[in-house]
């Protein structure tokens, strides 16, 4: 027998309490209506608690507190965790600049698993962001070219950090390499240049003084 409980106007209604709808959890009638509808206080998955009209949880209108179209959405389309909310803008701005692009997503994927989920450049962790609206923090994977002299094509895409592909920029894997060689052995046969400038603002806190004999 259907639980039914009765509102102001003294109809009765079904009792949703303790029912799940989608993602909804329904917890209590808040006593509030609107054209003489019950509006029921829903607990969803997420962690979020909303106010949702009875019939649109018993219609399926209303399945979440809007996370879903938030996040599901977001992934709905995703080949594992490549979404396309990722991918678009990638092949947009490679098609503006007139760049080749013949990678497909599925391509792009098995690729970072032959990778190990590792930069090719310098074997640090890479991750895609499965939440759009962090993927500034969070997404650290870059679709990089080999050779920017070439496009996007099977034989000259690699998966480096974020951080490497802003170093790399138009350079070569080789190029890069070389310029960081420059870079190390200066530093090396030059350690001052890697101390703090003097009179170039205050310096941190955190830096250690070194002291030297005279």
């Amino acid at each position: 027998m259907t639980d039914r409980h009765t509102n102001r106007g003294g109809h009765n209604l079904i009792d949703l309490r303790g029912r799940k709808f989608g993602k909804l959890l329904v917890l209590v009638d808040t006593r509030r209506r609107k054209s003489r509808r019950p509006i029921w206080e829903c607990h969803c998955d997420c962690g979020e608690t909303v106010a949702v009209l009875g019939k649109y949880l018993q219609n399926g209108d209303t399945k979440s507190c809007g996370c879903f179209n938030k996040g599901n959405a977001h992934n709905r389309d995703a080949v594992a965790e490549i979404t396309l909310s990722f991918w678009t803008p990638i092949t947009r701005q490679a098609v503006r600049r007139g760049i080749p692009f013949e990678v497909t997503r599925e391509f792009a994927w098995q690729l970072y698993l032959d990778q190990g989920g590792l930069c090719a450049l310098t074997g640090e962790p890479i991750k895609f962001s499965t939440n759009i609206r962090d993927q500034r923090g969070t997404q650290t994977a870059s679709l990089d070219r080999k050779d920017s002299r070439f496009g996007y094509t099977e034989n000259n895409v690699q998966w480096v950090h974020k951080k490497v592909n802003i170093m790399k920029n138009v350079m070569s894997n080789e190029e890069l390499f070389d310029w960081c060689g420059k870079v190390q052995d200066w530093m090396r046969s030059h350690p001052d240049q890697a101390r703090p400038s003097v009179g170039c603002g205050k310096p941190s806190k955190h830096v250690p003084i070194q002291v030297v004999a005279a």
